[in-house]
């Protein structure tokens, strides 16, 4: 039988698999001697190189003593993993699925228009903008952590190159909040000159443009697999459809266009943090870096 296809969704479902075996206390060998297979194949489900079929999903499953009702969701969730756009809610294993595709990443591009992209905030900044959305202190805690965890994916031979553009009101905002604004600026700075980081401010001037409607992060995958993601409060919504794809290669491509080179953001943000921006003779819009 020729094996699923890997989606952007099995690959999570690969992930709470992982997890599920953990719990129950298997290593990868014991499990599959459990269920009669190659030690290879449990490794290929849980990295996501392989989707799992529903017959060999419910005997994963019933072997680790998953309850019937998260045994039914995930089947039924392992059925719709084909599908080539879905909708993802935010817990702890979407939070572990997000640093897989991040670390699975060649090439990375954000698109921030209203936070600091998660991947260069600093801690204190992670915690109080979360803080607006939980009150649960752990819930928090355990959040700002996985955002932490994250960031482990630029430094190192293996990073992605990771393009940020990010609207010059959100670094406005940041620069009023004197409590944090001013070490999360420097950090801004500080990560501009990383080999692998390019950060690509988009200057109020440049006008209304196809990325207007809301943040979006966009992943190109070692293996060649291209996957939008849109994160929302409660939701993600992840897309590997072409048309879709191919919208936002498009989007892409108008953003370095109309944002200011390497340079010129490295001076914009340097300025911020100096004191109140200055009325420049220059818009700061910029071609290609």
């Amino acid at each position: 039988m020729t094996p699923r296809r890997s989606t952007a969704r099995s690959r999570d479902i690969g992930l709470e698999l992982l997890a599920i075996r953990e719990k129950a206390g298997y290593d990868g060998i014991g499990l599959a001697n459990r269920l009669g297979w190659d030690q290879s194949k449990v490794s290929r489900i849980e990295g996501g190189k392989q989707a799992v079929d529903e017959v060999d999903l419910i005997s994963w499953l019933t072997s680790c003593d998953v309850k019937y009702p998260q045994l039914r969701q995930l089947v039924n969730d392992n059925r719709e993993a084909t599908r080539d756009t879905w909708v993802v809610p935010h817990s702890p294993t979407s939070g572990r699925a997000l640093v897989a595709e991040e670390r699975a990443a060649k090439t990375i591009t954000h698109y921030a228009c209203v936070l600091i992209p998660g991947l260069l905030q600093t801690r204190a900044y992670a915690q109080a903008t979360i803080g607006h959305w939980h009150q649960d202190e752990k819930t928090i805690l355990l959040t700002v952590e996985q955002r932490m965890t994250r960031q482990e994916v630029l430094p190192g031979e293996r990073a992605p190159k990771v393009v940020f553009y990010i609207e010059e009101g959100v670094l406005l905002r940041t620069a009023s909040d004197a409590e944090i604004g001013e070490e999360q600026l420097l950090h801004l700075m500080f990560m501009a000159d990383w080999k692998k980081v390019s950060i690509r401010i988009l200057p109020t001037s440049a006008g209304v443009h196809s990325a207007g409607q809301g943040s979006f992060t966009f992943i190109e995958r070692r293996d060649g697999i291209l996957v939008a993601r849109i994160d929302t409060r409660a939701t993600a919504l992840v897309m590997e459809n072409e048309v879709h794809i191919a919208a936002y290669q498009e989007t892409i491509k108008e953003l370095d266009g109309l944002a200011m080179s390497e340079g010129q953001s490295r001076k914009y943000i340097a300025s911020l943090v100096a004191g109140p921006r200055e009325e420049s003779d220059d818009d700061g819009r910029g071609g290609v870096a």
